[in-house]
């Protein structure tokens, strides 16, 4: 294997901006919305607003980061599983389109999770009924969370298939060959 620091890089920049979009969503389920209920009402909207316009500049960074840095990713291994599997893909049975099923399942959740994020830490009045139930909203986007870790350790499975021992010799034979080329040649 090739030593990739920019992958590297984007790779722990993705899993430090969901840990911090999972631990803030955490830390507003439980020490934010529970205690606040038990504040008087002038005193408990002034407080979850002035937490939301914090709030909100990490959700909205932590977002981007994701989504950009989970495309590149996500771009990155479908690249490399089809120029290194792809003449060899028959013999090792790989299952090739379940990368891209469970990719866009994991993006999908991601941006339901990013909405609730945003529709929490934000401020319109069109969405201040979401707001009023945060408990239960912020308990969808944990279990989400929880799904969307879950299909990533799925999809970890993708990159080597189901038979390592067959995927490295199929490497070892391979290494003699020339690369494959974009266009089939």
């Amino acid at each position: 294997m090739q030593f990739d620091p920019l992958g590297i890089a984007l790779r722990w920049l993705h899993i430090m901006s969901a840990i911090a979009l999972v631990g803030g969503l955490l830390y507003e389920r439980i020490a934010i919305v529970g205690p606040a209920a038990s504040l008087p009402e002038a005193a408990r909207a002034e407080f979850l607003a002035a937490s939301r316009r914090r709030w909100s500049k990490v959700v909205m960074i932590t977002a981007f980061v994701l989504l950009a840095t989970g495309l590149y990713n996500g771009g990155m291994n479908m690249y490399t599983f089809n120029t290194t599997f792809s003449r060899d893909h028959a013999v090792l049975n790989l299952p090739r389109p379940g990368y891209t099923i469970f990719l866009t399942i994991k993006m999908v959740l991601a941006l339901i999770i990013f909405f609730i994020a945003s529709v929490l830490s934000g401020s319109r009045p069109g969405t201040a009924k979401i707001r009023a139930e945060a408990g239960k909203w912020l308990n969808i986007s944990i279990v989400l969370v929880v799904v969307v870790v879950g299909l990533g350790d799925v999809m970890r499975g993708f990159h080597t298939g189901p038979n390592i021992d067959k995927v490295q010799e199929v490497l070892k034979q391979s290494s003699d060959a020339p690369p494959f080329q974009a266009g089939g040649k």
